[in-house]
């Protein structure tokens, strides 16, 4: 079974990727809890400080830091790094937006070409496949993959049974997220 891909991708398509990577490592997930948790017990400590020197002030503004960090901190970061994210993708991905790329999917090997070059990867080397709502994602190992935007697959049917019957076949963990965000 061979499917035949034409599509292109914008800066949009390569930064979901990078997030969503960023969003299933576990080296940032951590990264991300402890930064949301630590600095509110800082601020937690100086209030009991406060509330044991008898500054009720000080407690009190403490209290509300560690409240507001604790509430609004996870958003600041999410928007940190999809502006990371967008500025590093602006420097290595674009010269491949709008790309029209031309994708083979066959049952050992994925050729991919476009004007700036071709690959091919062993069918093998994938190590998951996950789907959300926009995107089928096939990660190929840390930080590479192929990213099929749904909207700008002509065939998406033929890919969807392409990706079913490989991930069975070589028993390649599939992930679907169709409710997946970047936050």
């Amino acid at each position: 079974m061979t499917v035949n891909l034409k599509y292109a991708l914008e800066k949009e398509d390569y930064v979901m990727f990078q997030l969503l990577v960023a969003s299933t490592s576990p080296r940032i997930q951590k990264k991300r809890k402890r930064s949301r948790i630590i600095i509110p017990i800082i601020y937690l400590a100086f209030a009991a400080f406060g509330s044991y020197n008898g500054d009720i002030t000080m407690s009190i503004v403490f209290l509300v830091l560690s409240l507001i960090w604790f509430l609004f901190y996870p958003k600041y970061e999410a928007w940190k790094y999809k502006k990371h994210y967008n500025a590093f993708v602006d420097e290595n991905f674009k010269s491949h937006y709008g790309l029209e790329t031309n994708t083979q999917l066959g049952e050992t090997e994925i050729y991919s070409e476009n004007s700036k070059g071709n690959t091919t990867v062993k069918v093998g080397d994938i190590t998951e496949i996950i789907e959300t709502e926009q995107y089928l994602f096939v990660r190929l190992g840390v930080g590479m993959g192929l990213i099929f935007p749904k909207e700008k697959i002509q065939n998406l049917p033929e890919l969807q049974d392409w990706i079913s019957t490989t991930s069975e076949k070589l028993d390649i963990s599939y992930q679907e997220s169709l409710n997946w965000s970047w936050s």
